[in-house]
């Protein structure tokens, strides 16, 4: 009520560098990203959507993994977000599916 904010949305993700290893030659690189997410009606307390996506993607031995730059790591975690959690999100709402 203080903020006048209808709907809450909270994304916690989870992010981490797999590095394949092929007998005694090591593989590619791969990073895993999974973003769990929960959309609240607040006026009643409802979950209106609650589920998890996430992306593997090869890095295929590009020197990009040094910190504190993971160029990869941002991109798949926003196309995450841009193309399967907000979609996902207004589609529930505009046929406004409740899930328990």
């Amino acid at each position: 009520m203080k903020y006048n904010i209808d709907y809450l949305l909270v994304v916690y993700g989870q992010f981490g560098i797999e590095f394949e290893k092929v007998g005694v030659f090591n593989g590619d690189k791969r990073t895993n990203i999974f973003l769990n997410n929960v959309f609240i009606n607040l006026e009643t307390n409802e979950v209106v959507s609650n589920f998890n996506v996430g992306n593997i993607s090869n890095i295929k031995k590009k020197n990009i993994l040094s910190p504190p730059n993971y160029p990869n790591i941002d991109l798949s975690m926003n196309n995450l977000l841009n193309d399967k959690v907000l979609p996902e999100i207004e589609r529930k709402i505009k046929r406004k599916i409740v899930i328990p």
